[in-house]
């Protein structure tokens, strides 16, 4: 039997969200993981119902790039459409939990 003497992550502090040409930049930093890597960051956008929910295909809290960066990539044009549907000049809204 193996035992690890480790607890989930801490949560993370509110993600940022900034305009790089297209795309929409959510950005995180690392909380204190207490004694056990981060394996996966589990990401969730608001939409214009005040919902929030992922995006696997460029959000992925599990993809390695996303894991070592911090930060995932969503285009603009994503979030205009469903199931996001944020119309022009709405701030964009996420949160980001860790687990490992």
């Amino acid at each position: 039997m193996i035992i690890i003497a480790a607890e989930v992550p801490r949560q993370p502090d509110p993600p940022r969200t900034e305009i790089f040409n297209q795309f929409v930049y959510i950005m995180w930093e690392e909380p204190y993981d207490n004694s056990a890597s981060i394996d996966v960051y589990e990401i969730y956008i608001q939409n214009s119902a005040g919902m929030f929910a992922k995006d696997l295909t460029y959000c992925n809290g599990g993809d390695s790039v996303v894991i070592a960066h911090l930060r995932c990539e969503i285009p603009m044009s994503v979030l205009r459409n469903a199931p996001y549907s944020l119309p022009f000049n709405t701030v964009v809204q996420a949160k980001v939990s860790a687990h490992n």
